[in-house]
């Protein structure tokens, strides 16, 4: 029996992607490679050089290699499928909306939506940019075979905005348990913090944080922690402000599992990876109430309705401590992202 041919195009992954970007899509490769139901496939990895040293884990698979060059890469996509094309062999190709191919011919074109927060926040992006994910959402319009979103909200946004008539469907992002054998080498107590992972993008709403401490960390009696891109810049000098360098993946899990609560101010969301990891590692989340939270995590979490002011963080903080809290178990919230139930999904979406 001949295997269709899978690309699954990454060359488009960029080294200023923020963690969180850069994990989720780590995880659905992984989430794919490990399902054994994928091995039907020829699946065919179309990365760069840099991307390669980014996932290791890659090595060992059929690889097509594009230059480290952004904008000759946009070219070579756009007719990639012509050089890619073979006849009486089922073909499909893998891929972000942004970078969408202009001639698809017999191959089945899957685009996975990124860049959300172009709609809400078109400021977070240049004018050329902009440019360019409108003009690639309308391609995928008219040549995608199916759209795949992150979740039920972003499908909502963009069909409602695009009228995009396509097959669309929701697949969440996958998450991984990893076992924490591992111990802290980041000189920090376990529950005397509470934990912000975030980059300095507006709709982030980081400042927000960082003025509550700085203003009233004397009432709430326990450091912030800030993680992730966010703490690349240190615009806030305060004594109950603490922020860290690059941070593995082992010591961004043990600072979930360990921190008083996690705090999540974003204005915007297109999915929330930090989120649902945090419930996975039994921590306690106080978040921006957003419409995709309630959708993923449900009641598990406590929402903040107005997270722009500091007084609402405060009041919600103060009234928290003084409760007593266990740590979160929801089996039926972990199950619904574990990487196997994600990645038969995206078995299904490929196989039909």
């Amino acid at each position: 029996m001949v295997k269709s041919n899978l690309y699954i195009d990454i060359a488009w992954v960029e080294d200023k992607f923020s963690g969180g970007a850069r994990y989720s899509i780590e995880n659905i490769l992984k989430s794919i490679i490990l399902n054994k139901k994928f091995s039907k496939f020829k699946i065919i990895f179309i990365l760069n050089k840099n991307v390669l040293t980014k996932y290791k884990f890659l090595k060992k698979y059929n690889k097509i290699f594009l230059t480290n060059n952004k904008i000759i890469n946009f070219i070579i996509r756009w007719f990639l499928l012509l050089f890619l094309y073979k006849p009486n062999i089922k073909q499909l190709y893998f891929c972000p909306n942004i970078y969408s191919p202009i001639i698809k011919l017999n191959f089945k074109v899957i685009n996975l939506f990124h860049d959300t927060q172009v709609i809400t926040f078109p400021n977070n992006f240049f004018y050329l940019r902009r440019l360019w994910i409108y003009f690639n959402i309308l391609l995928c319009k008219h040549r995608s075979d199916t759209i795949i979103f992150t979740s039920k909200f972003i499908k909502r946004e963009f069909t409602n905005r695009f009228l995009l008539k396509k097959k669309n469907i929701v697949i969440n992002i996958p998450i991984f348990k990893n076992r924490l054998n591992y111990k802290s080498k980041l000189n920090i107590k376990a529950k005397s913090y509470m934990l912000c992972i975030s980059s300095r993008l507006p709709h982030k709403n980081l400042k927000t944080i960082e003025n509550l401490f700085g203003e009233y960390g004397y009432l709430i009696k326990q450091k912030l922690i800030i993680a992730g891109l966010g703490s690349h810049s240190k615009p806030r000098s305060t004594k109950y402000i603490k922020y860290l360098n690059y941070v593995t993946e082992n010591e961004k899990n043990w600072l979930i599992k360990n921190s008083k609560f996690v705090l999540m101010p974003s204005l915007y969301e297109g999915f929330g990876m930090v989120a649902i990891e945090s419930l996975v590692y039994g921590a306690n989340v106080i978040a921006s109430d957003l419409i995709v939270y309630r959708e993923l995590v449900n009641n598990n979490i406590n929402y903040i309705c107005d997270p722009i002011k500091t007084e609402n963080w405060l009041s919600k903080i103060l009234y928290l401590k003084k409760t007593k809290l266990n740590n979160f178990k929801n089996n039926t919230i972990i199950n619904k992202f574990h990487h196997k139930y994600i990645s038969d999904k995206y078995y299904s979406c490929f196989l039909n």
